[in-house]
This record gives structure tokens, sequence and C-alpha cells, in this order.
């Protein structure tokens, strides 16, 4: 699939995410078929599912299962909040 044929059968952030998840190449790079929003969707939840793993890991080993109790928001809480 030539890549004007792509880019005028799917949106352009679709063969933009194809073209940099197979960078670096060596050789031109192809959207033979393999570029879809499906496949998109798939690699993205993948690269999530897997970063929020690791934060939940890492915050378990370093501060244990109890989440801290609350207390009163400070002064630079309230500013942000008001912000929102």
């Amino acid at each position: 699939m030539s890549t004007g044929a792509a880019l005028e059968l799917l949106l352009g952030d679709y063969p933009r995410y194809c073209l940099t998840a197979q960078a670096p190449e060596s050789d031109d790079s192809s959207l033979a078929g393999n570029c879809s929003p499906a496949r998109c969707n798939e690699d993205l939840a993948d690269t999530l599912r897997d970063f929020v793993c690791r934060v939940l890991s890492f915050s378990r080993d370093r501060f244990g299962d109890e989440v801290p109790a609350g207390g009163q928001p400070g002064e630079g809480d309230v500013t942000r909040g008001a912000g929102c």
C-alpha cells in the first residue's frame, strides 16, 4: 500500500503511529496492511497496561499495600483545585 493510499484510507494518526512504531528501520518502512486502528489501540493498551503494572509494583514494593490516610489539603492543593 502506498503512503498516499494509506493516508486517504486511514486517519493520519494511524499511519504516523505505525511508521513510528516500526522505526528505526534500515530499509524503507512499509504500510503493508498491518496499520489498522485495532492494531494501534492494542499496542497502546499493552503499553499502558505495562506502565500501570510497573508503577503499582514499584509503589507496593516501596510503600506497602495501605493507602495513607488523607489529611487536610494544603494551600497549594486548594489553589490547584480552584484552577480546575
